[in-house]
């Protein structure tokens, strides 16, 4: 059995230019890369997804996937690919039309139907496991909040440059062919989503934040059930460290940091819904990376 390749994709954004601002860049990169997650996280929770950039061209930027344990410790044995990209068209298939998207996989192919339109998207030749249900997957990850809230942050960063005239997401074996191309005058009924869908909202939840900076406080130095302070957008926190990777590190010097130092840190929040506001409040916090 050939050895399964890694997923890659490539989010276009056009417009009459001939490079793009390093900040719309920077700013695009790093939604797309929540978005991305958010919906492999409605797939497989058990699983975290990184990616990774590999080169860009004019208007354009490639970003090169690979699947790892939730733990960021190993890779997987069999990468998980090709399987996020037809969900996530799918997900702004069903925003942008608010009719059922179906989902369907072929012998080489990967189809997103709705109504009389269909997506095709190539399979690569080593695809890995497809997800069981896709159209349940894509309604479920539709309504999650923080697919919603990632994918608005990537369209306001595509709208707050005027030059950026559409946005779309391609297989990397055909980048210079349109998919599902988003033109600027759609971007708001992206970002006119509710982040919550009112009915349908669970009394407790877990929320995951990626690549969040925080001001270290109150550090503890060792691994015990003390808790870190950090300042995180603009709140005092108390968050326990999951990651092992970082206690070993810290253990082998290979950190220096003290208070008042800037972290990166992929944050999970646990939250309860308070029921005569209609709305979340933080309760507990783990730093997983």
């Amino acid at each position: 059995m050939a050895e399964q390749q890694n997923e890659e994709i490539v989010l276009f954004l056009g417009g009459d230019f001939s490079g793009i601002h390093a900040q719309t860049f920077a700013n695009a990169l790093v939604a797309f890369d929540e978005f991305y997650r958010s919906v492999g996280f409605v797939i497989s929770p058990e699983l975290e997804f990184e990616l990774l950039l590999t080169q860009t061209e004019g208007g354009s930027f490639k970003a090169y996937i690979k699947a790892v344990r939730k733990d960021a410790k190993s890779l997987l044995e069999k990468p998980v690919t090709n399987v996020i990209t037809p969900i996530l068209i799918g997900v702004l298939f069903l925003w942008l039309s608010n009719e059922k998207v179906v989902i369907k996989e072929g012998l080489d192919s990967y189809i997103v139907e709705k109504g009389g339109e269909k997506i095709v998207l190539p399979k690569y030749p080593a695809a890995g496991e497809f997800p069981k249900n896709p159209t349940e997957i894509v309604k479920k990850a539709s309504r999650d909040s923080s697919v919603r809230r990632s994918a608005k942050r990537l369209i306001e960063a595509c709208e707050l440059d005027p030059e950026v005239k559409e946005f779309d997401i391609r297989p990397s074996r055909a980048p210079n062919t349109p998919i599902l191309p988003i033109k600027r005058e759609h971007f708001v009924v992206i970002r006119g989503l509710p982040d919550e869908v009112l009915d349908d909202i669970p009394e407790v939840r877990r929320r995951k934040y990626y690549r969040q900076r925080a001001i270290v406080v109150t550090a503890v130095l060792e691994k015990t059930k003390r808790k870190w302070e950090f300042l995180w957008e603009g709140n005092k926190i108390n968050a326990n460290i999951l990651d092992d990777n970082f206690f070993d590190k810290l253990a082998n010097h290979e950190y220096e940091f003290g208070q008042g130092d800037v972290l990166t840190i992929d944050l999970e929040v646990e939250q309860k819904l308070n029921p005569y506001i209609r709305a979340y409040e933080n309760k507990l916090y783990h730093v997983t990376k």
